[in-house]
């Protein structure tokens, strides 16, 4: 996950700012010798952004009790380093996501499944540095932990999702009766008949694909499973998130990135909300969802980063 991560951020960084978002200095020291989270976010406040000097004297981005947020500058780096870490995040989450959707079952099924859920925290980063840049004062903005709390929610949902990978299916063990050695054969053993071919039906009266009753059997009776209750959590989840996203464009000055960012997460919050096309519908329905689910991901990763840039410096 770390690995998923780094590598674009470390990349990305270098080329657009010719500095690894955590140089070797005094301040990076700090933030990997930190034994608490009060110590880490304090550290935090000290990577100084690419435009100032590598240095932890005299920086404006420490953060006390008294001055609970850091500096624009530190804000804006940091913000940068998340919606990188989004956008490698996102790409990941695509990936693992058609890979769970082609192998449901055994160790490629695991895999997939828990490849999605490792990904899913570096996809959600933006949401923990919203908090972390309001740790002191968590009712300043209000909206960024609730965004932290359901990225937590989405986050956990992703991994009891690995429940839902069926076990690998290992043909019955019949034992060969029809060897050609006349040694191993038994004079009393006799050839166990084939099954009789299913019925076929008519091709006018074949069932057609259609969508599934949740927590049914199919055959009318009730029965609960977490394969049907995932998509109606998902959709909570994702509902739910519309409001803090909602309530920080609200809060925003409504510009270009405001907007980026409000479009973006709202795309992610739809491509979860729709889940239930790929849970209870025909395959070509479920395939379909897919294909949105993962437009809407590259849109949520593509838009996020976006806002990391400054289009005035961009000439």
């Amino acid at each position: 996950m770390c690995l998923i991560a780094a590598v674009p951020l470390n990349v990305i960084c270098k080329l657009s700012d010719n500095q690894t978002p955590f140089p070797d200095c005094d301040a990076t020291n700090q933030l990997i010798a930190a034994k608490n989270f009060d110590a880490f976010i304090q550290a935090a406040g000290l990577i100084d952004p690419p435009a100032s000097p590598v240095s932890t004297s005299g920086s404006t981005g420490l953060l006390t009790k008294s001055t609970p947020v850091w500096d624009d500058a530190t804000n804006t780096h940091w913000t940068k380093i998340a919606n990188i870490c989004a956008l490698s995040g996102f790409v990941a989450i695509s990936a693992f996501a058609v890979l769970k959707a082609k192998f449901n079952q055994g160790w490629p099924g695991y895999a997939a499944a828990v490849g999605y859920g490792l990904c899913y925290f570096p996809y959600v980063a933006p949401d923990i540095i919203g908090v972390v840049q309001n740790w002191y004062q968590p009712k300043t903005n209000w909206y960024n932990t609730m965004n932290f709390g359901l990225a937590t929610c989405g986050l956990i949902k992703s991994f009891v999702d690995i429940k839902l990978v069926k076990p690998a299916s290992n043909p019955a063990n019949v034992p060969n009766t029809s060897s050609t050695d006349p040694k191993v054969d038994s004079p009393n053993e006799q050839p166990v008949p084939n099954p009789a071919p299913p019925a076929q039906l008519p091709a006018d009266q074949a069932p057609d694909p259609k969508w599934r009753k949740p927590f049914s059997d199919g055959d009318g009776k009730s029965t609960w499973s977490w394969n049907d209750a995932s998509p109606f959590f998902e959709a909570g989840i994702n509902l739910a998130w519309e409001v803090p996203v909602v309530a920080a464009y609200l809060d925003s000055d409504k510009k270009t990135n405001a907007i980026l960012e409000c479009t973006g997460n709202t795309m992610f919050n739809f491509g979860g909300v729709i889940s239930f096309g790929s849970t209870f519908g025909p395959p070509n329905v479920a395939l379909v969802t897919l294909i949105a689910q993962v437009v809407c991901n590259q849109g949520y990763g593509a838009m996020l980063f976006a806002t990391s840039f400054d289009p005035k410096k961009c000439q």
